[in-house]
This record gives structure tokens, sequence and C-alpha cells, in this order.
């Protein structure tokens, strides 16, 4: 909600609702670039989550991909 992705009803319900037509561009952009890269949209969000292992397991990485 905070991020205007979604809006929740009286009754509870959560329902996908991007706030701006851009918001819903991104999501979609983002849905579909997991589609064809999984492994790689969630590498993504693990750095995201923990950048200081990150970087240091980027350290030993003898190439990049």
């Amino acid at each position: 909600m905070a991020a205007g992705l979604v809006s929740i009803h009286g009754d509870d319900t959560i329902c996908y609702a991007p706030a701006t037509p851009r918001l819903g561009a991104l999501a979609d952009a983002a849905l579909e670039y997991y589609r064809k890269n999984p492994d790689a949209a969630r590498r993504v969000i693990v750095a995201a989550l923990n950048p200081g292992a990150t970087a240091f397991a980027a350290a030993f990485k003898l190439r990049k991909d």
C-alpha cells in the first residue's frame, strides 16, 4: 500500500491497484523481467536485502554474469 500498488477494501480484501499508470507500467516491466530471467530477478531482490553480504560474495567472483 505504501508503494501505491495495492488497495485495501473494507472487507479486508487486498487488490492490485497501481496508483498511477507509471507504477502499473513499472510493475508490468518487473513481472516481464522475472518471467524472462527468474534467477537474475531473485539475485536482484536478495542483493537489495543484504548488500554487505552481496558485496563480500562479489569480491570472490572470477567473472561478471
